[in-house]
């Protein structure tokens, strides 16, 4: 009997190592399906059940293969993503440093990871607003020296056309332009876009959203003619791409009508804000958030135009829209009935 158990005891043993491995695989499994799941949610819209899973991955990923490993860090990265999108930035920010301390160490400085996760952490610094609503001047001037600094390597070490150095450029001029330094933006979105036509294309969409971003600095600027030209193109190359119904091709199109009215060009104005109007109805709805907004847009024409009437029709039109879908305590559905009373 005691030989037959130590033949016996070491397959049992065996067996109870391949089953304890198998389990940890599930779990694992399990943990990855869940961040998918965040993944999936995020996409849909539903930031704050995408935080939550995210972070419940993390958790459960941190307990069955450690901290550092990539598979957790990739995670992290995500949830601090979630979290940012969900408005809960200083817990982004927190997720973002510690995804920046754990790449560092354990990748090492130089690594496209670790830039990556530099900028990452610099554009959740620049999402802080202070009480007034305005960017908050300190965390915005640490994402900006983040930026710069990993600019400047990526720059050195990597090349320019690298991909860390051209998304450190672009989160850079972001920075910049919203804490009103639309010179620095404006040359870096420049630099950005002729680097990005000569290796992505012109009608990349990185290329196309530094173009926007640049046709924004300018119009900040005041800089018409060169911003318009730059709306322009972005609109050509949009609806030649996604057709003009697109919802990204209406907004180019609705800054187009935008920088014409800031010019005073009202004639020409006027027709391109009702063009996006009735396109927003017919693509988004009209109770939609983005079509009230270019509602509003075309009455503030109109009514510089001196079409009184028209501008009320309309504003009248946009309260009726926002009081049916969000109610008469909505912002927006208040302001729409303040504009009723200013235009009579």
């Amino acid at each position: 009997m005691q030989n037959f158990a130590q033949r016996v005891l070491p397959f049992v043993t065996i067996g109870l190592f391949f089953t304890s491995c198998d389990s940890r695989q599930d779990h694992i499994a399990a943990a990855e399906g869940k961040g998918r799941l965040a993944q999936s949610k995020y996409d849909q819209g539903d930031y704050a059940r995408a935080a939550v899973l995210a972070g419940e991955a993390v958790n459960e990923l941190t307990s069955l293969v450690g901290s550092d490993d990539p598979r957790t860090l990739d995670c992290r990265h995500l949830l601090a993503e979630f979290l940012r999108a969900a408005g809960r930035i200083e817990e982004a920010i927190s997720e973002n440093r510690r995804v920046v301390e754990t790449s560092t160490r354990v990748l090492g400085e130089t690594d496209e990871d670790t830039l990556c996760a530099r900028i990452r952490l610099a554009a959740a610094l620049a999402e802080v607003y202070n009480s007034n609503g305005d960017p908050d001047t300190a965390a915005a001037q640490e994402g900006e020296n983040i930026c710069q600094t990993t600019l400047d390597f990526a720059v050195k070490d990597l090349g320019p056309e690298s991909t860390p150095a051209m998304k450190a450029r672009q989160t850079l001029a972001v920075i910049q332009a919203k804490s009103g330094k639309f010179k620095e933006a404006i040359q870096n979105n420049t630099v950005l876009v002729e680097i990005q036509r000569m290796k992505l294309g012109n009608e990349d969409e990185s290329t196309i959203t530094t173009r926007m971003n640049l046709a924004g600095a300018l119009l900040a600027q005041k800089l018409y003619d060169p911003a318009l030209r730059e709306f322009q193109t972005v609109y050509d190359i949009r609806k030649k791409r996604v057709g003009e119904d697109h919802p990204d091709t209406i907004i180019a199109e609705s800054w187009i009508g935008m920088c014409l009215s800031d010019q005073n060009r009202l004639a020409e104005a006027l027709p391109v804000l009702r063009d996006v109007w009735e396109r927003r109805k017919r693509v988004l709805g009209k109770a939609h958030r983005r079509t009230l907004v270019a509602g509003f847009n075309l009455a503030v024409s109109e009514m510089n135009s001196g079409n009184r009437e028209e501008a009320k029709r309309i504003v009248t039109a946009l309260y009726e829209f926002a009081l049916e879908a969000y109610g008469p305590a909505d912002s927006q559905t208040q302001m729409y009935q303040q504009a009723i009373e200013k235009v009579k």
